[in-house]
């Protein structure tokens, strides 16, 4: 993601993530997502989960989470280009290579909005 990120323009406001493995995406979707990005700096689509989460450990159930608080993550994603460059930045500078978006593991105070993701993408 880190060259993509070099192509945008610098002039860019928001950027948006986007994978193609949801290629159902809808422009409502696209808008709501940025414009809570705008609003809030960084944005998810997500839904809340269905299924019954286990977590285990050394192959034993060690508890059921409560699944209340738990989404389930979508693209697109949508951030601040300023907050989503930072967040590249301090990830190359701590040795992270990992190709995906680095805000949630950067180490950065980023906090993100969620708007309702769909069930189709």
């Amino acid at each position: 993601m880190w060259l993509a990120l070099q192509a945008v323009p610098d002039d860019a406001e928001i950027i948006i993530v986007h994978d193609a493995v949801r290629p159902l995406i809808t422009r409502d979707l696209i808008a709501s997502v940025v414009r809570a990005a705008a609003e809030h700096g960084a944005a998810i689509c997500a839904l809340p989960i269905a299924e019954t989460v286990k977590r285990v450990r050394n192959d034993v159930v060690d508890a059921t989470l409560d699944r209340s608080e738990l989404w389930a993550v979508q693209t697109p994603q949508a951030f601040r280009a300023a907050l989503l460059r930072e967040a590249h930045e301090k990830a190359r500078r701590d040795g992270w290579w990992e190709p995906t978006t680095p805000c949630w593991w950067s180490g950065s105070a980023m906090r993100s909005a969620s708007c309702a993701g769909s069930p189709r993408t």
